[in-house]
C-alpha cells in the first residue's frame, strides 16, 4: 500500500489553499450583490405611491405586473383578478424577504464548506509538514515521533499508540503523552491477544482496519478508538491505535489516518531494508557468519577491552583441510556444504562472547576474549573433535595478546604461521604460535 507522494500532497494543499480563496471571494461578491438589488428594490417598494388611475394583476410568483388604464375601478379588478399596487407592493416584499432569507441560508452552507475546506487544508499542510521532516533524517524512531505527533496535531486524538507486528506476534512500539511527548515502551512485551480481537485481526490482515466503541484490553477499557495497519510491500509492519477523539470518527479522519499509516509504514520497510542490507554488508551468504569487514570491527572492540582490562586474548585461524580435493572429487555443491557444517560446528562450540567468522575461502577465525593459551587450546580442541564426528578436518593456529601480538594485523600473522606449521605437521590439528623474541 503506497501512501502519497510529498509532491501529490503539497498539491492537494495548494489545490485546497486555492479553492478557500476562490470559494470565499466568489461567495463574497454574490450576496453583496444580491442584498443590494433586494435592498433597493425593498426601499423602492416602501417609497412608491399607489397611483389612483392603475390597477395591478399579479399572478406570484411568475406572473408579470400588469398596468393599464382603470375604466371599471374595483369591478375591473376583480375581472383581471388584480391587486391594488399597496398590497402587491406587500406581496413583492414579502417575496424579496424570502428571497433574502434563502440567500442568507445558502451563505451559511457556503461558509461551512470553507471551514470543511480550511480544516482539510489544515490536515494536508501538518502531513506535508511531516513528509517535509522524514525527508530529513533516517532515524526510525524519530520519523515515527513525527508521525504520531502529527496523527495527534491534524486529527485532534488524544492517545496513538504504535504497535510492532511480526507475523502473529504483536508488541506495542512508542505512544503519546497527555503532553504531546512520544516516548517508547521501557520494557516491550509481545501482548497476549485472544483469537476473536480486533487488534489481531488488523495485525494479520483479516480487517482493513477497525473503529468501534468498546474495551480493546490492554490499550482500552472503553472508549471509541480506530485501527489501521501499517502495509507495505503487502506485508503488515506494524499497527496504529488512536482514540480519545472528542468528536465522532468520520470518513474524512479515517482517511487521513491512513495517508498518515502508510508514511509511518514506509518509514518502517525503508529501515528494514536498510538494516537487512547493513546485515548483508557484515554477513557471509554461504555460511552466515560475520564476514571480514565485521571481523575487523569487532576486534577493534575486543582489543580495546583486552588493553583496558590487561586481559589476554586467543585469536585462531581455522582451515578445512582438504576442500580442493572434495570440489574436485564431489562437486563445488559438496564444498559449500562442507563449509557450512564448519561453520554451524563452530557457532555451536563457541561461546557466547566469543567472535566467530569465515575471513576468505576455506579459513575462519575464532576469537576467545579473556582465554589465555592453555585454555584456547582446549577450546579448539574440542571443535576439532566435533568437526571430525561429522566427517570434516581442520588445521588451526592460535597466537595470544598480547604475548604473540599487541594488534589485530600482528596477531593474524603469528597465527598464520601457526597454522602453517600445523599444516606442515600433518593436518587436522592446532598448532601455537612461537612468543616474540
Amino acid at each position: 500500500m503506497l501512501g502519497p507522494s510529498p509532491w501529490t500532497v503539497c498539491s492537494r494543499v495548494v489545490c485546497v489553499d486555492v479553492s478557500i480563496v476562490a470559494l470565499t471571494c466568489t461567495c463574497t461578491l454574490v450576496v453583496l450583490t444580491i442584498v443590494a438589488r433586494i435592498t433597493h428594490d425593498l426601499r423602492t417598494l416602501q417609497q412608491a405611491a399607489p397611483p389612483k388611475s392603475l390597477t395591478v394583476a399579479l399572478r406570484y410568483p411568475e406572473a408579470p405586473i400588469v398596468r393599464e388604464p382603470n375604466r371599471a375601478g374595483r369591478a375591473g379588478m376583480g375581472q383581471h383578478g388584480g391587486t391594488p399596487l399597496n398590497d402587491a407592493s406587500s406581496i413583492r416584499e414579502d417575496a424579496l424577504r424570502r428571497e433574502l432569507e434563502s440567500v442568507r441560508e445558502h451563505l451559511t452552507m457556503v461558509e461551512a464548506e470553507r471551514d470543511e475546506l480550511a480544516r482539510q487544508n489544515s490536515e494536508l499542510f501538518i502531513l506535508q509538514q511531516v513528509f517535509s521532516a522524514i525527508n530529513s533524517t533516517i532515524e526510525l524512531d524519530d520519523i515515527l515521533s513525527m508521525v504520531m505527533r502529527g496523527i495527534r496535531e491534524a486529527l485532534g486524538y488524544q492517545r496513538v499508540v504504535l504497535l510492532d507486528v511480526e507475523g502473529a506476534i504483536v508488541t506495542p512500539r512508542m505512544a503519546t503523552e497527555p503532553d504531546g511527548r512520544v516516548t517508547q515502551f521501557p520494557r516491550p512485551q509481545m501482548l497476549d491477544l485472544e483469537p476473536s480481537s480486533p487488534l489481531l485481526a488488523v495485525a494479520t490482515g483479516e480487517f482493513e482496519l477497525f473503529v468501534a466503541q468498546t474495551s480493546l484490553p490492554p490499550l482500552t477499557d472503553g472508549s471509541t478508538f480506530c485501527l489501521v495497519p501499517l502495509v507495505a510491500r503487502e506485508a503488515i509492519r506494524g499497527v496504529i491505535f488512536v482514540d480519545g477523539l472528542d468528536k465522532e470518527i468520520t470518513d474524512d479522519s479515517v482517511r487521513v489516518l491512513l495517508d498518515f499509516a502508510s508514511q509511518a509504514a514506509m518509514a518502517v520497510e525503508s529501515a528494514r531494508l536498510f538494516q537487512e542490507t547493513k546485515r548483508l554488508a557484515m554477513v557471509d551468504h554461504l555460511t552466515g557468519l560475520a564476514n571480514a569487514r565485521r571481523l575487523h570491527d569487532r576486534m577493534e572492540h575486543a582489543l580495546a577491552v583486552a588493553k583496558r582490562h590487561s586481559q589476554p586474548l586467543c585469536f585462531v585461524i581455522m582451515d578445512l583441510d582438504d576442500l580442493k580435493r572434495i570440489n574436485d572429487s564431489r562437486g563445488h555443491a559438496a564444498g559449500d556444504a562442507a563449509l557450512r557444517t564448519f561453520a554451524e560446528t563452530l557457532k555451536a562450540t563457541a561461546r557466547a562472547s566469543d567472535i566467530v567468522a569465515r575471513y576468505a575461502g576455506d579459513e575462519f577465525v575464532l576469537v576467545m576474549p579473556q582465554t589465555r593459551a592453555k585454555a584456547g587450546m582446549r577450546a579448539v580442541e574440542r571443535v576439532l573433535a566435533a568437526l571430525n564426528a561429522r566427517g570434516i578436518g581442520a588445521s588451526a593456529g592460535l597466537a595470544v595478546y598480547p604475548v604473540n601480538a599487541a594488534d589485530e594485523q600482528g596477531l593474524f600473522l603469528a597465527a598464520d604461521g601457526a597454522l602453517y606449521r600445523a599444516k606442515v605437521g600433518g593436518k587436522n590439528r592446532c598448532a601455537v604460535a612461537l612468543p616474540v623474541g
